[in-house]
């Protein structure tokens, strides 16, 4: 959020465009940090999100779901532990991002760690 308020610049967060590699398919977004909780798994799940990056996956299960007049919206990725994976857009869980999530093939550890990350959609980009 101190991105979008008082930034948008990439001081707070990281911005990707709707062509980027790695981005949110067909829209800007800010993306924030992956925070992790749970010692060496945590690192170790912080570390393949970096590797893998999930937001083309979750631009297409959420794709019929972001609604351009509405922006902006709120995401929010929670993964970790022996599968738990959840996907909440504005606040409420998205079943098929949450399925989308836990299809990716991240490592499940033990002890068990978790991550999660919030981005912010904030309008629909054409790719060029």
């Amino acid at each position: 959020m101190l991105e979008f308020k008082y930034s948008r610049r990439g001081e707070f967060a990281d911005h990707f465009r709707g062509s980027d590699r790695d981005g949110f398919r067909g829209w800007h977004i800010i993306s924030g940090a992956v925070m992790g909780r749970g010692g060496d798994s945590a690192s170790i799940l912080q570390q393949w999100i970096l590797a893998n990056p999930v937001l083309p996956t979750l631009s297409h299960a959420l794709s019929d779901s972001i609604d351009e007049l509405t922006c902006p919206h709120g995401i929010k990725l929670f993964m970790g532990g022996d599968g738990i994976s959840e996907v909440r857009v504005d606040g409420e869980r998205h079943e098929i991002a949450s399925a989308a999530l836990a299809n990716m093939g991240w490592p499940r550890l033990s002890p068990p760690g978790y991550v999660r990350s919030y981005l912010l959609v904030l309008h629909r980009e054409t790719e060029s």
